[in-house]
This record gives C-alpha cells, structure tokens and sequence, in this order.
C-alpha cells in the first residue's frame, strides 16, 4: 500500500480513536462530578452540591440525573424557580419520568401554585411516581 493511501486510511481511523477517547473521558469526569456532589449533598453542603451538579450538566448536558439531583437541591435551599427551570428540562427530555412531575409539583406548591401542582401530582400518578420522593438519590432514572 502507497504512504499516501495509508494516509489517508489512518486519518479516519485516528479521529475515531480520538472521539472514543474523549468521549470515555467525558463519562469519567462527569461519573466523578456527580460522585463529588453527591458527597457535598450528603455532608450538608447543599450549595456545593448545586454547583458541582451544574459541573456536571456543562460535560453531558442531555443527561437527567444531574438536572434531576441539582433540581432536588435546590429545593433544599427554597429556591424553587431554579428547581421548578431544571425540572422542565427534565420533563423536556424524558415527558415519562413521574419524579420529575412529582418534584415539580412541590415546586409549584412551595409557590402557592397549587392547581399546577395538582396536575403534575396527577402526571405523576399515571406514570406510576411514588407518592414521596424522600431521597432522590434513589431514584430509578430512566434512559
């Protein structure tokens, strides 16, 4: 084979190479981001949790757990427009999580917006939500 169609060859092979690296790379941090947030959560730094899971949604920003966890935070500190903004992105991307719903209703009650939170409880019933979300490190995250 000539230097030049080995060339060529390698240049697609090497960028995907590279792609895989990266993208292992980019899982790593963001498994290691979540693992620091959930630390700080769990040792009471609540705000320390929010910002290591807003870390976290700038490496993988399609995934829902750190909208999910960040939004569970922010609720912990009353800061329930901040919440109720990464629960509707939740929603966006997975319309069938229930948790999401569920958690987005205590946003809106917390605000007195009780018919909105009486349609995300009832959103959460039909996809099967537990009635209490008491951790929500514990929640099955869907795909």
């Amino acid at each position: 084979m000539s230097k030049v169609l080995r060339l060529i060859i390698g240049i697609p092979v090497a960028l995907v190479v590279l792609v895989l690296l990266l993208t292992f790379r980019g899982e790593s941090r963001y498994v290691s981001l979540m693992a620091q947030a959930k630390a700080k959560a769990d040792a009471g730094n609540i705000n320390g949790a929010f910002l290591t899971y807003g870390d976290a949604i700038q490496i993988q920003p399609d995934r829902v757990d750190a909208y999910f966890l960040r939004a569970a935070a922010m609720l912990k500190l009353k800061n329930y427009s901040k919440a109720q903004v990464d629960l509707n992105e939740v929603i966006r991307m997975k319309p069938n999580f229930g948790e999401a719903y569920r958690l987005r209703a205590e946003c809106y009650r917390a605000q007195g917006i009780e018919e909105k939170g009486n349609e995300d409880d009832a959103s959460a019933d039909r996809l099967g939500a537990a009635k209490v979300i008491s951790d929500p490190e514990k929640v099955a995250f869907p795909k």
